[in-house]
């Protein structure tokens, strides 16, 4: 598909499956019930929907961790900790610190670009279905 789509043929694939899309599309239309809800040139879509922040603290205080990010911006439970759809980069170190000064101790970090799967689920508020 990628030979074909840099040989100048356009290109038409669907698909649920995320990491397949990321690897070969040039541009992405994301469909929800039959509607389309972004659309746009890949690296602008993935460059304009935040930054990703995973976090688990020390105790497992999941919940907790849960409720001091909500205001940060839209956050899921993932295995030991949260994982957080920030608006910009900027919004990085206040989320570390909110964690801090609560008392909270950071364990894990991982801080870099949502992939499609995520800014799926962020707009349409629901996982990817088949």
């Amino acid at each position: 598909m990628k030979k074909l789509a840099e040989d100048g043929c356009a290109v038409i694939y669907t698909s649920h499956y995320m990491e397949e899309v990321e690897a070969i599309a040039d541009r992405v239309v994301f469909l929800d019930q039959g509607r389309v809800v972004q659309h746009g040139a890949l690296s602008e879509l993935l460059d304009s929907h935040g930054t990703l922040l995973q976090l688990a603290v020390e105790g497992g205080q999941v919940e907790r961790l849960q409720a001091l990010l909500a205001p940060f911006g839209d956050v899921v439970r993932r295995g030991p900790g949260v994982q957080v759809l920030l608006p910009d980069r900027r919004s990085f170190a206040a989320a570390i610190s909110a964690t801090e000064a609560a008392g909270l101790v950071v364990s894990q970090a991982q801080f870099g670009h949502a992939n499609l799967e995520q800014l799926f689920m962020s707009l349409t508020h629901h996982s990817l279905r088949d």
